[in-house]
């Protein structure tokens, strides 16, 4: 269902009718309408974060896209398996969803940050979207050259015991 921002910003003006002083009346009107692109913008945002929040929720199996279309906002359920591989998930553990602490040079941060930002998705999400894809890819390599599923991983990749 879409979402009228022009609604909101036409909301204000019912006030406009306890005004009895004609002067005031028309001076608050045009500061209404002045005001309007403001309060709409403000709405546009704190919809953006309400999502993005929700995306963090969501993740890493679907997120919600905001879409404006004029004034109107409407809300889009994308299924990131749908995004991946041609609907193909890569699922870990089942349905479970692990913490990982993930460490990597500011510079880097900074780059996925913004490239998650341009796909309207949460850095988490963004990351994971990028590892699943990964994932997929090596699999389909190893199978097109016949190497193994899963090789025994070389010492250098396996962290010390702590």
């Amino acid at each position: 269902m879409p979402l009228d921002l022009r609604k909101i910003v036409d909301a204000q003006k019912k006030a406009l009718a306890l005004v009895e002083n004609p002067e005031r009346r028309e001076a608050l009107e045009r500061f209404l309408e002045s005001s309007g692109p403001l309060v709409e913008s403000a709405v546009r945002d704190a919809l953006h974060e309400m999502v993005e929040d929700m995306n963090a929720q969501l993740a890493p199996y679907s997120r919600i896209r905001l879409v404006q279309e004029g004034s109107k906002m409407v809300a889009e359920v994308v299924l990131l398996s749908d995004e991946i591989g041609k609907g193909r998930t890569v699922l870990i553990d089942g349905d479970t969803v692990s913490k990982v602490l993930l460490r990597m040079p500011s510079e880097v941060k900074a780059r996925a940050t913004e490239a998650a930002q341009r796909a309207g998705t949460s850095l988490n999400s963004w990351t994971v979207t990028v590892l699943e894809r990964a994932v997929v890819n090596l699999r389909e390599r190893r199978q097109r050259t016949g190497q193994p599923e899963d090789p025994e991983p070389a010492p250098e990749d396996v962290d010390p015991p702590r």
